[in-house]
């Protein structure tokens, strides 16, 4: 057997503090090197292509800003690459990668693995007859939950033992956080030793219901008068002016503070004694998996796959979505209790180290490219009009 070849298409690049770009830079890096060749291909161009994060062939499809109509050529355009390179498996993220990829793939005769990401809440008929259409096209299905597995499947139509589920892997040595970074931290942004920092990391759509969690601040605010806040995110200038907005409405103007997006925001995670995550929808989040590799306690919204990471009452607090209230309760009391926060932190800590390591992730991944590769006879589909390779 040669190296197997992975193409990763994805359609743009926006920033390696994204989930599914820091997934694919993850995985790209970390492949054995002896038995794979990654490559990488966008739909369109940004700095972020040509960065050390991205360590393999890189290639952009013309270039050219995506909307529907450029499509059809991006899909002769990745056929040629695909020929050109030999590639084996290729490897979709998102709607018009999908769409792409999978029709690209699947006409050269490659194996497709689709990825989904979350729970397909943002899915509009154009979009889902996209994916449908697509669909047809695809060997394996792959979801990092078995909520986004299920959510997916029913969504679109396609039989739940079509998907595999790899959860989201963290490379825990690499989160280590010396006690005198976080000291550092605190000084540096004016937080007393007595003070206690609620942190929530996420970028301001409305999915994440950052308003939600500004409002659940100004709650515990007036119970806990020690507490600080600190949001680390960005979005468009529209939505951050709404937001800061509330923050003086709410009078948190002294007491929180917008970190803005960060390229390594670790060093400020560890700081936090109370980790927020309000999402009103969420697949498998990284920034829980960071909370616990940090020892962070979290309080999140018991949406999607977050109750794969978060054990309610055991390594963390799970909330309904959507409610402020309940959200400040779970904070006040993990604010007002330091015995349970770091027990919570602990367990939190040995949990995601035990069963969502980097490691673990990028095995099950080239365990699942070798089967898929074997199965298709060294790489090449035996029938191009079966729907599945099982």
């Amino acid at each position: 057997m040669g190296k197997v070849r992975v193409l990763y298409l994805i359609g743009k690049i926006f920033h390696i503090s994204g989930g599914t770009e820091r997934h694919v830079s993850q995985l790209i890096s970390s492949l054995e090197q002896a038995r794979f060749e990654p490559h990488l291909a966008v739909l369109e161009h940004t700095a972020w292509l040509e960065t050390e994060y991205f360590p393999c062939p890189r290639y952009s499809l013309d270039g050219k800003a995506v909307s529907r109509a450029f499509l059809l050529p991006k899909i002769f355009d990745l056929m040629g690459y695909i020929h050109r390179h030999d590639i084996h498996i290729v490897e979709t993220y998102f709607p018009n990668a999908h769409f792409v990829g999978a029709i690209a793939g699947r006409t050269t005769g490659r194996i497709v693995v689709s990825s989904r990401r979350d729970l397909g809440y943002w899915h509009t008929r154009k979009t889902l007859w996209m994916a449908r259409f697509a669909n047809r096209c695809v060997t394996r299905f792959l979801a990092n939950s078995k909520a986004v597995a299920q959510s997916n499947s029913q969504i679109e139509g396609v039989e739940l033992a079509r998907f595999t589920t790899i959860c989201n892997g963290i490379d825990i040595a690499k989160l280590h956080v010396a006690e005198e970074a976080t000291r550092r931290i605190r000084d540096s942004l004016g937080i007393a030793t007595d003070q206690k920092i609620v942190g929530l990391v996420a970028n301001f759509r409305a999915v994440k219901d950052v308003k939600g969690f500004i409002r659940a601040c100004g709650m515990v605010s007036r119970l806990c008068d020690k507490a600080r806040f600190i949001v680390i995110g960005h979005g468009q200038e529209r939505v951050v002016a709404e937001i800061r907005r509330l923050v003086d409405e709410l009078d948190l103007g002294g007491k929180m503070m917008f970190l803005g997006l960060l390229e390594n925001p670790m060093p400020y995670m560890k700081a936090f004694d109370v980790g927020v995550l309000s999402s009103l929808s969420e697949g498998f989040s990284n920034v829980l998996l960071e909370y616990g590799a940090l020892g962070v306690p979290a309080v999140a919204t018991d949406v999607g796959g977050n109750v794969e990471i978060v054990q309610n009452g055991k390594t963390g607090l799970l909330v309904p979505p959507g409610d402020p209230g309940k959200l400040c309760e779970a904070v006040v009391d993990l604010l007002r209790n330091e015995t349970l926060r770091a027990e919570l932190g602990r367990n939190a800590h040995e949990y995601v180290s035990s069963q969502f390591s980097l490691k673990r992730q990028v095995r099950s991944y080239e365990e699942l490219y070798t089967n898929l590769y074997h199965k298709a006879g060294d790489g090449r589909l035996q029938d191009r009009r079966s729907h599945a390779v099982q």
